[in-house]
């Protein structure tokens, strides 16, 4: 299905309709970006149902499950003085 955005959305974003139920899955961004479109996956069989109504961006995420140690560290190097300019106080 092609749906309308109003911003834009990544890729594997899941959409929920007015209730919090799993509408769609986003496919890919078509479009300009000024007025966006993205290809979706249904996730539902009402999808007459949806037709002419508002999906929200929910704050799950369709993808592949992350390892435990695919996580971002910080592994204690604070960096000190990468990053920033060369200017000296006197």
């Amino acid at each position: 299905m092609i749906v309308k955005a109003s911003i834009q959305v990544s890729d594997n974003a899941i959409l929920v309709d007015d209730k919090g139920r799993r509408a769609c899955k986003v496919m890919e961004m078509i479009g300009p970006v000024a007025s966006p479109y993205f290809s979706a996956m249904p996730l539902t069989d009402r999808i007459e149902k949806m037709i002419g109504t508002k999906l929200f961006l929910s704050e799950e995420r369709a993808g592949p499950p992350q390892s435990p140690g695919s996580k971002r560290r910080d592994h204690g190097r604070s960096g000190r003085g990468r990053g920033k300019s060369n200017i000296r106080r006197k």
